[in-house]
């Protein structure tokens, strides 16, 4: 796209397997993961008692956080980067993605200040 950083794009990525320059491109350095973290005020809630075990959350887990233990899901919050792509593929919703909405508001605010938002 022809784009340098700092300048036209802003995006604000939740991992689209389709475009992620981090999963198509190969040659990306691991590393880039350090470049990737979760939005202010997103979390991952996680219910140890509906979890069967399935690994479903962990094949699709772009930033490697979650394990499985004892048959169990195990997240690892500092590593996660709140893509959703866990919560969004448990067959059981023992995933979940959560938005505080104070947090959510003031990064909406900060983007809307660079670029104009149309709601």
């Amino acid at each position: 796209m022809n784009v340098r950083p700092n300048s036209e794009l802003l995006t604000i990525c939740n991992c689209c397997p389709c475009c992620c320059l981090w999963r198509v491109y190969p040659n990306l350095s691991d590393t880039i993961q350090n470049d990737f973290y979760k939005l202010p005020g997103v979390s991952l809630k996680y219910d140890i008692e509906s979890c069967v075990g399935c690994g479903k959350c962990v094949e699709v887990c772009f930033a490697d956080c979650i394990t499985i233990k004892d048959n169990k899901v195990s997240i690892d919050q500092e590593v996660c980067i709140g893509c959703g792509q866990c919560s969004n593929n448990c067959p059981t919703n023992a995933i979940e993605l959560q938005y505080e909405k104070r947090d959510v508001q003031s990064v909406y605010d900060k983007i809307n200040s660079l670029v104009n938002i149309k709601s």
